[in-house]
């Protein structure tokens, strides 16, 4: 699998839907500030189209700091949380484990955000000349479940006011 960033390919879209963990103050482990979540997809057109790999860059120092993989295909009524997990192949830091806590307590709950992955998934899967799939449409309707929204996860829309990755 080679995984390529979405804005490799795409650069307006993820810069207009990029999307970020804001930690206002120290939580534990994890210090207070803004974890960007930079989407990775397979550039293999033989790949698998469901996969996505989230790598999360803290803001404050640019610094990678976890890489947390997204089964879509996985994904049930209990939302993105429930089908992620820190991918072990990939950097990781101290911090990974907390900020896969509060990926799945806050983004992994959205049923908006499963579709705009999906959305991202299919536009990126069409950069590399790969037909949209049946199954995906399907995948789209099952992902369209009503979640919980938390406060913490509408603190950041997804739009970025054009402002791009930090």
């Amino acid at each position: 699998m080679k995984l390529e960033p979405l804005h490799a390919r795409i650069p307006a879209l993820a810069r207009d839907e990029a999307r970020a963990l804001i930690v206002a103050w120290a939580q534990g482990d994890l210090p207070a500030d803004q974890y960007v979540l930079v989407e990775h997809f397979d550039a293999d057109p033989a790949g698998s189209a469901t996969n996505v790999a989230l790598g999360v860059v803290r803001a404050s120092t640019r610094e990678h700091v976890a890489t947390i993989a997204v089964e879509l295909d996985a994904v049930d009524a209990h939302g993105i949380g429930a089908a992620s997990r820190l991918l072990p192949d990939a950097p990781q830091s101290a911090l990974s484990a907390p900020l896969l806590e509060l990926f799945r307590e806050t983004l992994g709950t959205e049923a908006r955000y499963l579709r705009s992955l999906r959305r991202h998934g299919a536009a990126f899967r069409a950069t590399l000349g790969v037909p949209p799939e049946a199954s995906s449409e399907t995948a789209a309707a099952r992902g369209a479940t009503p979640a919980r929204t938390s406060a913490v996860s509408r603190a950041y829309p997804p739009r970025n006011n054009g402002r791009g990755y930090p």
